[in-house]
């Protein structure tokens, strides 16, 4: 299976977001693992360090920048994923990258906690719990 996971489920597990880390944690071990072909947006590690840095300063973003960079595969933000981003015409360039990018990988979902955002792209989300059920035999 492949997933892209959204940013919010990084911070979970990097800023222990009770109750979110304990799933975003078992999502991130399958990625590191193999056991599932995890991809991240690469606009997700200036965001990660951005809030990481203003929590815990430079040192510990960079270790969490580091922590995802070997966790998981990425999406590169080229041309086509902008200009497909943008041609979107949504409400969040954001959401609308991380959803170019999970189609640019043919992700069977985006993991993420806010699935509404991600409604106007018609591309499945699950939580990081719904993921686990989904993945369980």
């Amino acid at each position: 299976m492949t997933v892209l996971v959204d940013t919010n489920i990084l911070l979970d597990v990097l800023q222990r977001r009770t109750p979110f880390d304990v799933a975003a944690a078992q999502v991130w071990q399958l990625s590191e693992s193999g056991s599932v072909a995890g991809y991240v947006s690469a606009i997700s590690f200036n965001n990660v360090f951005y809030i990481a840095r203003k929590q815990s300063g430079v040192s510990a973003a960079m270790d969490a920048v580091k922590a995802v960079r070997g966790a998981f595969r990425v999406v590169s933000l080229d041309e086509a994923v902008l200009d497909d981003a943008i041609a979107a015409a949504t409400n969040d360039l954001e959401d609308a990258i991380q959803a170019t990018s999970a189609r640019r990988v043919s992700a069977d979902y985006i993991v993420t906690r806010n699935a509404a955002d991600f409604a106007p792209f018609r591309i499945p989300t699950a939580t990081a719990e719904e993921l686990l059920v989904l993945l369980t035999p």
